[in-house]
């Protein structure tokens, strides 16, 4: 029964009843009859209203608790988003931590090749420079050797050539030199310019230069060979040596 058919049978009832109640009051005697009718109207009527007061509280209590299963459920749905946010938070610190991780492991191990390369690069180019430092040591040794077997010989010809003049030429090569550009006149000058140096007289100056500075016959044929090369060995060049001799020799004097 629902409620509203209940409270239509109560509200039918107390209207009976108090039809009979009225009825009882138009007659000198009460029927028994009447007054149980009446009676067992009231009762039905109390009985719906606890019959309703029971459904009411039983709706309540259905309505509370499916308002708390509601809010129950809205609360572990609540919880259960709650928990899968979290989750998905904490999923993604680990990839993020993860990706960071596995980038620093890169970028170490990219550093790590760089300077692998790097030291490999440097070891080569090591290698390479002692390769060329000694091949460089190597031909300078042999340069070195052959100059000197050159000079060697071309310092023995060049004194047998001098001692040669100092025979044949008298005493007049025997006057003192003090100054290499005093002692060479002007035909001279212009014939070791021409012979030796093909015109260039700055070549000649400071071959002339370097020779009034040396302090050894030993020193003069270096420089002669060094500037003049296989001319070092020529008839003027012989000339001029023997003309350094003397400026020795009076410095000695």
């Amino acid at each position: 029964m629902d409620l509203k058919s209940a409270i239509n049978i109560i509200l039918k009832d107390l209207d009976e009843a108090e039809a009979l109640i009225n009825d009882l009051k138009t007659k000198p005697d009460f029927p028994e009859l009447q007054i149980e009718l009446a009676r067992s109207k009231c009762k039905s009527a109390g009985d719906l209203i606890r019959l309703i007061g029971e459904l009411v509280g039983e709706e309540k209590d259905e309505a509370e608790a499916k308002a708390k299963a509601e809010e129950k459920a809205k609360d572990e749905e609540k919880a259960e988003a709650e928990a899968k946010a979290e989750d998905e938070v904490k999923d993604e610190d680990e990839d993020d931590v993860k990706n960071e991780a596995e980038a620093e492991a890169k970028a170490e191990e990219k550093a790590k090749a760089e300077a692998k390369e790097k030291a490999k690069a440097k070891a080569e180019e090591k290698a390479e420079a002692k390769v060329k430092d000694e091949a460089e040591e190597k031909v300078e040794k042999e340069v070195e050797h052959i100059v000197a077997d050159r000079f060697a010989h071309l310092s023995s010809r060049i004194n047998e050539k001098v001692g040669e003049k100092k025979k044949t030429e008298g005493k007049t090569r025997t006057i003192p030199v003090n100054d290499l550009n005093k002692a060479i006149g002007i035909n001279d000058r212009f014939y070791f310019i021409r012979e030796l140096f093909n015109g260039n007289h700055e070549r000649y100056r400071e071959l002339v230069d370097s020779l009034n500075l040396v302090q050894s016959m030993e020193e003069a044929l270096e420089i002669m060979n060094s500037m003049l090369g296989e001319m070092a060995g020529s008839e003027p060049a012989i000339t001029l040596l023997e003309l350094v001799e003397r400026k020795l020799s009076a410095k000695e004097k």
